[in-house]
């Protein structure tokens, strides 16, 4: 009978506590670090942007565990510790409130052909009596949770920008634009 031996190239070995080794693969030799690291980012930039909780109950337990998260960082887990000045003294924002300014950074790539999202769901508005030249219709929404989904939400959010922020130049600008105001 014929043994061989199998392929060893992409194992390294480890020693437990009690003197054994332990043979375990290498991620990172599976896959380029160069494809790992852009499937990761493009990922890590579209899941916040696009999945958007919108009824109080899910923001809520969103928000909790963003409030866990503070104590943790602080290291202070005091009942009577607010965690609200913990947020201010770490300057977190509310998750709501980082999750509407993807969105508005995300309308800026998508209408300023940035990113390869189809614009079929942006109809410009006619007329321009108030808010800025680049509004978009809102399309209508039979249902709640499509009201709540990323164009319609994002287009209300797009058209409250002034002027100044829409006719930016560059991404870096339009961003500085989005962290100086308020959206939700």
């Amino acid at each position: 009978m014929l043994w061989t031996l199998p392929n060893t190239s992409g194992l390294r070995s480890t020693r437990t506590s009690d003197g054994m080794n332990i043979s375990t693969t290498s991620r990172r030799k599976q896959i380029p670090p160069e494809l790992s690291y852009n499937a990761t980012c493009s990922s890590v930039r579209v899941i916040p942007t696009v999945w958007d909780p919108h009824t109080a109950l899910n923001i809520q337990k969103l928000e909790a565990v963003q409030r866990r998260s503070a104590r943790f960082v602080m290291n202070n887990y005091s009942q009577t510790s607010s965690v609200i000045s913990m947020l201010e003294t770490l300057k977190w924002i509310s998750l709501v409130e980082r999750r509407a300014r993807n969105k508005a950074i995300m309308m800026y790539r998508i209408v300023h052909g940035l990113v390869a999202i189809p614009t079929t769901e942006l109809h410009p508005m006619m007329t321009t009596a108030r808010g800025h030249t680049n509004r978009f219709l809102i399309p209508y929404a039979r249902t709640i949770l499509y009201k709540h989904s990323f164009f319609p939400d994002s287009i209300r959010i797009w058209n409250n920008f002034s002027q100044r922020a829409v006719d930016s130049t560059s991404l870096d600008e339009f961003r500085q634009e989005v962290l100086a105001c308020s959206l939700r």
